[in-house]
């Protein structure tokens, strides 16, 4: 009787919610149980993970190192170099400002000289002052001294002593050889010869060409 009853509530009805068609259905507890399947095991296998290769290990670490070399060398190498060649450029341009200013660190007497020797509105056909200074050089001074001179626009006034008699020749003929020269005055009462000495003196005037 007891076993009746067991049986009974084994196979007594019971409430469920069909889910997949939405509804609630009575059924018997015996017949649910052998519809759905229940789950009374548990798979413990585990799947070990594989580790990293040694090519893909290298391989990570070559990227990382090039990746390294390339931030230093945009980061650190790169600017260093732009650096350096500022500051080059910057040293040639000291040098020049200094060439410079040494090239014109005597400005002040080129000007002096030039206010001494030029002026507005000069004369053209004024002869160079140098030009008749290299004349008389190559003439005058391996023969005789110079005790005195003028020059006066384009004539020049010469005093001359110690001269020998061959000198006293030879300094005339090349002053008038020379292209610059117009033309010469050696008046005679002007000449005086030291028969102690042997030397002679006189008066030159050279008359200069025009410049132009």
């Amino acid at each position: 009787m007891n076993s009746g009853k067991k049986q009974n509530k084994a196979d007594g009805e019971v409430m469920y919610y069909d889910v997949a068609a939405g509804v609630s259905r009575k059924g018997k507890a015996k017949s649910l149980a052998s519809k759905y399947s229940t789950k009374e095991t548990v798979n413990l296998c585990i799947r070990e993970r594989k580790g990293l290769s040694y090519e893909l290990f290298f391989l990570i670490l070559a990227g990382i190192l090039l990746f390294l070399v390339l931030i230093e060398f945009l980061g650190v190498y790169r600017p260093y170099l732009n650096l350096e060649a500022a500051e080059k450029e910057l040293a040639n341009q000291k040098a020049e400002v200094q060439e410079i200013k040494d090239s014109i660190k005597d400005m002040d007497q080129v000007r002096e000289d030039y206010r001494k020797y030029n002026y507005e509105n000069f004369p053209r056909e004024r002869i160079d002052r140098e030009e008749v200074f290299n004349l008389i050089e190559d003439t005058v001074f391996d023969r005789g001294l110079i005790t005195n001179f003028t020059l006066a626009e384009n004539t020049l006034t010469l005093q001359i002593s110690g001269t020998s008699l061959e000198d006293l020749l030879v300094i005339p003929a090349e002053i008038e050889e020379n292209e610059l020269v117009e033309s010469y005055d050696m008046p005679n009462t002007q000449v005086k010869y030291d028969e102690e000495t042997g030397k002679a003196s006189f008066s030159i005037t050279i008359h200069f060409k025009d410049a132009e």
